[in-house]
């Protein structure tokens, strides 16, 4: 009959393959929560690059809308859009003096409210009578424009005498350029403005497409967005390469081949150590049974060690070899007299 395989192998068979099978379903999930919860960051962290962008964006416009009206209620330019007699002379010399907060290339024109031009920051520069019509009925009323118009963003205060528009302040500036000091130049990121899905300032021109919108998929690229709530339309584009999100799933999956390695080589040896652990009793108590069948040594007491089982199995051992012995003695004892009577007799 073909002997039956070892304890120690059974064990090994059937234990150390579930383990390492378990120990791998618990790398690769762990795995795959880092690279989520990893990505998840990051798109919070794209978002949140998004949102302030958009903050320091409102904040500019703000400040050009606050500049635009501040020269419109400037002294020298409220009493000389009256003086019909010194106008001419004064605010052209008034105009070129004035600079705008922003550093952006800008121009400054005071008109009319037919659309005549009375003085000019950089005169000859006709840009915002491309875009008369939207600005001059809305400032003619007393309200404050702010707009985008092609390439341009248009800024336009009312100038009141006695509560009543008398001319107006016109702020041009060019869109890549006041937008464009807001951007950040990146390795692994691209911030961008669109106008009505087009791009309009980039700090990475590679990354726009000949129809003007921006080349990003979503498989290779974290996008966040928002709008600006002062210019419809507008909106604060952040794009980061998957490339340092892949570089850190990447360094998380080799940890996890390693960490696993490890665990699996500590796992080995436990079960190894488990395995002589739970057999060496029965080693003992082998070895004793093997001494009582062929040496007769009924004295021979075992002592194992181990769990409660392996102990109270050694006990009833011992008892079991102390009954055999002394029985065995009291056979002899009653056997001796009769044989001695036998042969004396």
């Amino acid at each position: 009959m073909a002997s039956r395989p070892r304890l120690s192998r059974q064990i090994l068979v059937k234990v150390v393959p579930g383990a390492v099978l378990l120990v791998l379903l618990i790398s690769l999930f762990t795995v795959r929560y880092v690279e989520r919860e990893l990505l998840a960051l990051m798109q919070k962290d794209v978002e949140k690059h998004a949102r302030n962008l958009e903050r320091a964006t409102q904040t500019e416009l703000v400040r050009s809308i606050e500049s635009s009206v501040a020269i419109a209620k400037n002294d020298v330019a409220v009493n000389s859009i009256v003086d019909t007699e010194y106008r001419n002379y004064i605010l052209p010399s008034f105009v070129r003096s004035l600079e705008m907060p922003s550093a952006a290339a800008h121009n400054i024109a005071i008109v009319n409210y037919t659309g005549q031009r009375i003085a000019e920051k950089h005169p000859g520069r006709t840009e915002h009578e491309d875009c008369l019509e939207q600005w001059l009925p809305k400032v003619a009323d007393g309200e404050n424009y702010l707009a985008v118009h092609d390439s341009l963003l248009v800024v336009a205060a009312p100038i009141l005498y006695g509560h009543h528009p008398e001319a107006a302040i016109v702020v041009t500036y060019p869109l890549d350029s006041f937008l464009g000091r807001l951007l950040e130049e990146s390795e692994f990121q691209v911030d961008a403005f669109t106008f009505k899905g087009k791009a309009v300032a980039t700090s990475d021109s590679r990354f726009v497409l000949p129809s003007g919108r921006l080349d990003g998929s979503a498989s290779d690229w974290l996008v966040a967005s928002c709008e600006i709530s002062l210019i419809p339309g507008l909106e604060v584009v952040v794009m980061r390469s998957n490339f340092s999100a892949s570089q850190a799933t990447a360094f998380v999956r080799w940890s996890m081949v390693f960490s696993v390695g490890a665990i699996l080589l500590v796992l080995l040896a436990g079960v190894l150590l488990a395995v002589k652990a739970a057999t060496s009793p029965l080693h003992a108590l082998i070895e004793a049974i093997d001494q009582v069948k062929f040496k007769r040594d009924l004295g021979r007491r075992v002592d194992v060690g181990g769990c409660h089982e392996f102990e109270l199995l050694g006990k009833r051992f011992n008892s079991m070899l102390a009954e055999l012995e002394k029985t065995t003695v009291t056979k002899e004892k009653h056997r001796i007299p009769a044989l001695v009577a036998r042969y004396t007799d």
